[in-house]
Protein backbone atom coordinates (compact mmCIF):
# COMPACT_ATOMS: atom_id res chain seq x y z
CA UNK A 1 0.00 0.00 0.00
CA UNK A 2 1.08 3.48 -0.41
CA UNK A 3 0.62 6.50 1.81
CA UNK A 4 1.45 10.10 1.09
CA UNK A 5 5.03 10.57 0.01
CA UNK A 6 5.84 6.85 0.11
CA UNK A 7 7.21 4.60 -2.57
CA UNK A 8 4.96 2.08 -4.36
CA UNK A 9 4.40 -1.09 -2.43
CA UNK A 10 3.29 -4.49 -3.67
CA UNK A 11 0.22 -5.70 -1.86
CA UNK A 12 0.19 -9.47 -1.47
CA UNK A 13 -1.24 -10.29 1.97
CA UNK A 14 -4.64 -11.35 3.20
CA UNK A 15 -5.97 -8.50 5.30
CA UNK A 16 -8.73 -8.68 7.86
CA UNK A 17 -8.63 -4.97 8.60
CA UNK A 18 -5.78 -2.92 7.21
CA UNK A 19 -6.45 0.73 6.61
CA UNK A 20 -3.48 2.87 5.72
CA UNK A 21 -3.76 6.61 5.21
CA UNK A 22 -1.33 9.42 5.72
CA UNK A 23 -1.89 12.05 8.35
CA UNK A 24 -0.13 13.53 11.31
CA UNK A 25 0.23 11.83 14.68
CA UNK A 26 -3.15 10.65 15.89
CA UNK A 27 -4.61 10.16 19.34
CA UNK A 28 -4.38 6.53 20.41
CA UNK A 29 -3.19 4.02 22.98
CA UNK A 30 0.49 3.36 22.20
CA UNK A 31 1.00 0.56 24.71
CA UNK A 32 -1.63 -2.09 23.99
CA UNK A 33 -0.46 -4.50 21.26
CA UNK A 34 -2.73 -5.51 18.41
CA UNK A 35 -4.29 -8.85 19.22
CA UNK A 36 -2.96 -11.97 17.49
CA UNK A 37 -6.55 -13.24 17.49
CA UNK A 38 -8.25 -12.00 14.32
CA UNK A 39 -11.64 -12.07 16.02
CA UNK A 40 -10.38 -9.57 18.60
CA UNK A 41 -9.05 -6.96 16.15
CA UNK A 42 -12.31 -5.01 15.98
CA UNK A 43 -12.40 -4.77 19.78
CA UNK A 44 -8.78 -3.61 19.85
CA UNK A 45 -9.57 -0.98 17.24
CA UNK A 46 -12.60 0.34 19.13
CA UNK A 47 -10.67 0.48 22.41
CA UNK A 48 -7.51 2.09 21.06
CA UNK A 49 -8.50 4.40 18.22
CA UNK A 50 -10.63 7.42 18.92
CA UNK A 51 -13.42 8.49 16.57
CA UNK A 52 -12.53 10.49 13.47
CA UNK A 53 -14.44 13.57 14.63
CA UNK A 54 -12.21 13.85 17.73
CA UNK A 55 -9.02 13.72 15.67
CA UNK A 56 -9.77 16.00 12.73
CA UNK A 57 -7.54 18.77 14.06
CA UNK A 58 -4.50 16.46 14.00
CA UNK A 59 -4.91 15.38 10.38
CA UNK A 60 -3.86 16.65 6.98
CA UNK A 61 -6.37 19.23 5.77
CA UNK A 62 -6.58 17.54 2.35
CA UNK A 63 -7.62 14.33 4.04
CA UNK A 64 -10.25 15.99 6.24
CA UNK A 65 -11.77 17.70 3.20
CA UNK A 66 -11.83 14.46 1.21
CA UNK A 67 -13.62 12.57 3.99
CA UNK A 68 -16.33 15.23 4.28
CA UNK A 69 -18.13 14.16 1.11
CA UNK A 70 -17.37 10.51 0.25
CA UNK A 71 -18.64 8.79 -2.87
CA UNK A 72 -19.52 5.07 -2.88
CA UNK A 73 -19.38 3.04 -6.08
CA UNK A 74 -19.95 -0.71 -6.30
CA UNK A 75 -18.33 -3.65 -8.06
CA UNK A 76 -19.96 -7.07 -8.49
CA UNK A 77 -19.26 -9.64 -11.15
CA UNK A 78 -22.95 -10.48 -11.55
CA UNK A 79 -23.67 -7.07 -13.06
CA UNK A 80 -25.95 -5.82 -10.27
CA UNK A 81 -23.60 -2.94 -9.44
CA UNK A 82 -21.96 0.06 -11.06
CA UNK A 83 -19.12 -2.04 -12.47
CA UNK A 84 -18.16 -5.67 -13.01
CA UNK A 85 -14.40 -5.08 -12.74
CA UNK A 86 -12.35 -3.23 -10.16
CA UNK A 87 -10.18 -1.69 -12.87
CA UNK A 88 -13.25 -0.21 -14.55
CA UNK A 89 -14.30 1.37 -11.27
CA UNK A 90 -10.85 2.92 -10.89
CA UNK A 91 -10.96 4.26 -14.45
CA UNK A 92 -14.21 6.06 -13.63
CA UNK A 93 -12.50 8.19 -10.96
CA UNK A 94 -11.25 11.51 -12.34
CA UNK A 95 -7.58 12.37 -12.11
CA UNK A 96 -6.58 14.45 -9.08
CA UNK A 97 -9.82 13.52 -7.40
CA UNK A 98 -10.33 15.44 -4.13
CA UNK A 99 -12.99 13.37 -2.39
CA UNK A 100 -12.92 9.92 -0.80
CA UNK A 101 -14.13 7.32 -3.31
CA UNK A 102 -15.07 4.04 -1.65
CA UNK A 103 -15.14 1.12 -4.06
CA UNK A 104 -17.37 -1.44 -2.38
CA UNK A 105 -16.36 -4.82 -3.80
CA UNK A 106 -18.73 -7.79 -3.73
CA UNK A 107 -17.66 -11.22 -2.54
CA UNK A 108 -15.99 -13.10 -5.38
CA UNK A 109 -12.53 -13.77 -6.84
CA UNK A 110 -11.37 -10.96 -9.10
CA UNK A 111 -8.58 -11.98 -11.45
CA UNK A 112 -7.21 -8.55 -12.21
CA UNK A 113 -3.83 -6.84 -12.22
CA UNK A 114 -4.39 -3.44 -10.68
CA UNK A 115 -2.31 -0.27 -10.64
CA UNK A 116 -3.53 2.91 -8.96
CA UNK A 117 -1.57 5.84 -10.36
CA UNK A 118 -0.46 8.79 -8.23
CA UNK A 119 -3.04 10.97 -10.00
CA UNK A 120 -5.88 9.14 -8.24
CA UNK A 121 -5.71 9.75 -4.48
CA UNK A 122 -8.33 9.00 -1.79
CA UNK A 123 -9.37 5.57 -3.08
CA UNK A 124 -10.73 2.90 -0.74
CA UNK A 125 -11.20 -0.80 -1.49
CA UNK A 126 -13.88 -2.07 0.88
CA UNK A 127 -15.20 -5.61 1.20
CA UNK A 128 -17.69 -7.14 3.59
CA UNK A 129 -15.97 -8.52 6.72
CA UNK A 130 -18.27 -11.55 6.51
CA UNK A 131 -17.71 -12.23 2.80
CA UNK A 132 -14.37 -10.78 1.80
CA UNK A 133 -13.54 -10.54 -1.91
CA UNK A 134 -10.25 -11.90 -3.25
CA UNK A 135 -8.00 -10.09 -5.72
CA UNK A 136 -5.46 -12.23 -7.54
CA UNK A 137 -3.69 -12.69 -10.86
CA UNK A 138 -1.16 -15.07 -12.34
CA UNK A 139 1.48 -12.64 -13.61
CA UNK A 140 5.10 -13.47 -12.84
CA UNK A 141 8.34 -11.53 -12.45
CA UNK A 142 9.51 -13.10 -15.70
CA UNK A 143 6.49 -11.65 -17.46
CA UNK A 144 6.32 -8.20 -15.86
CA UNK A 145 9.58 -7.70 -14.00
CA UNK A 146 9.84 -8.05 -10.22
CA UNK A 147 8.48 -4.62 -9.23
CA UNK A 148 5.59 -4.73 -11.69
CA UNK A 149 4.51 -8.33 -11.07
CA UNK A 150 2.46 -7.49 -7.98
CA UNK A 151 -1.28 -8.12 -8.02
CA UNK A 152 -1.99 -4.60 -6.74
CA UNK A 153 0.41 -1.65 -7.00
CA UNK A 154 -0.49 1.67 -5.39
CA UNK A 155 1.33 4.91 -6.19
CA UNK A 156 -1.36 7.28 -4.93
CA UNK A 157 -1.75 9.07 -1.62
CA UNK A 158 -4.33 8.16 1.05
CA UNK A 159 -5.11 4.69 -0.25
CA UNK A 160 -7.24 2.42 1.96
CA UNK A 161 -7.96 -1.32 1.84
CA UNK A 162 -10.31 -3.00 4.31
CA UNK A 163 -11.65 -6.56 4.40
CA UNK A 164 -9.90 -7.56 1.17
CA UNK A 165 -7.89 -10.72 0.49
CA UNK A 166 -4.89 -10.08 -1.74
CA UNK A 167 -3.94 -13.56 -2.84
CA UNK A 168 -0.39 -14.65 -3.56
CA UNK A 169 0.05 -16.86 -6.59
CA UNK A 170 3.16 -18.92 -7.02
CA UNK A 171 4.64 -22.00 -8.60
CA UNK A 172 4.87 -24.84 -6.10
CA UNK A 173 6.53 -23.49 -2.96
CA UNK A 174 8.88 -21.04 -4.65
CA UNK A 175 7.65 -17.73 -3.22
CA UNK A 176 10.05 -15.99 -0.81
CA UNK A 177 8.83 -13.72 1.96
CA UNK A 178 11.60 -11.30 1.11
CA UNK A 179 14.82 -10.90 -0.84
CA UNK A 180 17.90 -8.86 0.01
CA UNK A 181 17.62 -6.43 -2.88
CA UNK A 182 19.52 -3.85 -0.80
CA UNK A 183 22.25 -4.37 1.83
CA UNK A 184 20.08 -3.79 4.93
CA UNK A 185 16.39 -4.54 4.36
CA UNK A 186 14.10 -4.86 7.39
CA UNK A 187 11.00 -7.02 7.03
CA UNK A 188 8.82 -8.50 9.78
CA UNK A 189 5.74 -10.64 9.21
CA UNK A 190 3.40 -10.83 12.20
CA UNK A 191 0.08 -12.63 12.68
CA UNK A 192 0.18 -13.73 9.03
CA UNK A 193 -1.41 -16.89 7.62
CA UNK A 194 1.02 -18.29 5.06
CA UNK A 195 0.03 -20.77 2.38
CA UNK A 196 2.06 -23.56 0.83
CA UNK A 197 3.37 -21.25 -1.91
CA UNK A 198 5.97 -19.92 0.56
CA UNK A 199 9.43 -21.42 0.05
CA UNK A 200 10.56 -23.45 3.05
CA UNK A 201 13.69 -21.27 3.33
CA UNK A 202 11.45 -18.22 3.77
CA UNK A 203 14.05 -15.67 2.80
CA UNK A 204 16.67 -15.23 0.09
CA UNK A 205 19.96 -13.30 0.13
CA UNK A 206 19.58 -12.60 -3.60
CA UNK A 207 22.92 -14.25 -4.36
CA UNK A 208 24.64 -11.77 -2.02
CA UNK A 209 25.78 -13.95 0.92
CA UNK A 210 27.51 -10.99 2.58
CA UNK A 211 24.05 -9.45 3.13
CA UNK A 212 23.07 -12.28 5.47
CA UNK A 213 24.84 -10.32 8.22
CA UNK A 214 22.97 -7.05 7.60
CA UNK A 215 19.41 -8.11 6.75
CA UNK A 216 16.64 -8.14 9.35
CA UNK A 217 14.14 -10.80 8.32
CA UNK A 218 11.75 -11.98 11.04
CA UNK A 219 8.41 -13.71 11.63
CA UNK A 220 6.17 -13.50 14.69
CA UNK A 221 3.20 -15.69 15.55
CA UNK A 222 2.49 -16.63 11.93
CA UNK A 223 0.50 -19.70 10.97
CA UNK A 224 -0.27 -21.97 8.05
CA UNK A 225 1.88 -24.44 6.11
CA UNK A 226 4.15 -21.69 4.81
CA UNK A 227 5.02 -20.58 8.35
CA UNK A 228 6.87 -23.79 9.26
CA UNK A 229 10.26 -22.75 10.67
CA UNK A 230 11.96 -26.10 10.13
CA UNK A 231 13.57 -25.17 6.81
CA UNK A 232 14.16 -21.47 7.39
CA UNK A 233 17.53 -19.91 6.52
CA UNK A 234 19.85 -19.42 9.48
CA UNK A 235 19.77 -15.64 9.24
CA UNK A 236 16.04 -15.52 10.04
CA UNK A 237 15.72 -13.49 13.25
CA UNK A 238 14.15 -15.04 16.33
CA UNK A 239 12.02 -12.13 17.48
CA UNK A 240 10.78 -11.95 21.07
CA UNK A 241 7.57 -10.50 22.52
CA UNK A 242 9.51 -7.47 23.73
CA UNK A 243 11.17 -6.90 20.36
CA UNK A 244 7.92 -7.12 18.43
CA UNK A 245 6.06 -4.78 20.80
CA UNK A 246 6.96 -1.56 18.92
CA UNK A 247 5.65 -3.12 15.71
CA UNK A 248 2.23 -4.27 16.93
CA UNK A 249 0.98 -1.18 18.73
CA UNK A 250 -0.76 1.80 17.20
CA UNK A 251 2.44 3.84 17.25
CA UNK A 252 3.88 1.46 14.66
CA UNK A 253 1.56 3.23 12.23
CA UNK A 254 3.13 6.62 13.03
CA UNK A 255 2.51 8.77 9.96
CA UNK A 256 -0.58 6.75 9.09
CA UNK A 257 -4.20 7.36 10.05
CA UNK A 258 -6.80 4.68 10.68
CA UNK A 259 -10.37 5.46 9.80
CA UNK A 260 -13.70 3.71 10.34
CA UNK A 261 -14.76 3.52 6.69
CA UNK A 262 -17.82 1.50 7.67
CA UNK A 263 -19.59 4.67 8.79
CA UNK A 264 -19.92 5.59 5.12
CA UNK A 265 -21.38 2.23 4.09
CA UNK A 266 -24.35 1.44 6.27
Amino acid sequence: MSGKGSTPTAIHLAILLAIFLTGYVVVSDDTTPISADASAVRGWFSANVRAFRTRKATLDLELVAAEANPLVITVKQDGTSNFKKINDAIKSIPEWNTRRVIIRIGACEYREKITIERTKPFITFYGSPNAMPTITQSGTALQYGTMDSATVIVYSDYFVAANIIFKVTGIGNMTYLGRAWMPSPRVVFSYTTMGSVVHSAGWFDNFKPERQQSVYFAEYKCSGPGANQAGRVKYTKKITDAQVQPLVIFKALNGFFLLHVSKFIQ
